[in-house]
C-alpha cells in the first residue's frame, strides 16, 4: 500500500520544510541525545531519535496546522493529476483527507516524514562536511560509510 511518506519523494513535496524554529528544537533534542553519557544501543538510539521526530511533528501539526496541509494536499493531488501521477494524486488526497479529521492513530507518515528528513539531509550535510576534510572543531572526522548518521553520529533508519 502506498503511504503518505512516500509523497515527500516528489520534487515538488521533497522542499517542504517544517519552520526554522521547530527544525532547531529538534535538531538540539537530537544532538542532545548523541551527547547523553547513557550507554545505549544503536537501536535503542535509533529509536530515541524517531521518538523525538514524532514527539516534534505530533506538536507541530495543530489541528490548525493540519487543516492547512490537508488543503495544500488537496492541491498538490490536482497538480499530480493534471501531470499524468494518478498514484502521487491518489496518495495525497488520502493523505489531505487524514490530517483534515484529525485522525491520529496510525500516526500521518507524511507528518513524522516531514520531520524525519530534517534529521536526514542534517546527517547528509555533516557527511559531506567531514568528506571534504572540514570537520567542527574538537570533532574527528567521521568514518566514510554508506550509513546514514544524524550529526552525533547517531545512524540513521
Amino acid at each position: 500500500a502506498l503511504e503518505g511518506d512516500q509523497l515527500h519523494a516528489t520534487p515538488e513535496i521533497a522542499e517542504w520544510m517544517p519552520p526554522d524554529a521547530d527544525v532547531r528544537r529538534l535538531m538540539e533534542q537530537v544532538a542532545a541525545l548523541a551527547g547523553s553519557p547513557l550507554a545505549l544501543s544503536a537501536p535503542q538510539r535509533q529509536e530515541q531519535v524517531r521518538q523525538k521526530v514524532l514527539d516534534a511533528a505530533r506538536a507541530y501539526f495543530t489541528p490548525e496546522v493540519r487543516q492547512r496541509y490537508a488543503r495544500r494536499l488537496w492541491r498538490m493531488a490536482a497538480f499530480f493529476e493534471a501531470t499524468g501521477r494518478p498514484p502521487q494524486a491518489d496518495m495525497a488526497r488520502a493523505e489531505a483527507r487524514r490530517l483534515f479529521h484529525g485522525v491520529e492513530e496510525p500516526y500521518s507518515r507524511f507528518a513524522e516524514t516531514l520531520f524525519t528528513k530534517v534529521v536526514v539531509l542534517a546527517a547528509a550535510g555533516a557527511q559531506a562536511q567531514s568528506a571534504t576534510g572540514a570537520p567542527t572543531a574538537g570533532e574527528p572526522p567521521a568514518p566514510a560509510t554508506s550509513e546514514r548518521r544524524s550529526p552525533g553520529g547517531l545512524i540513521l533508519p
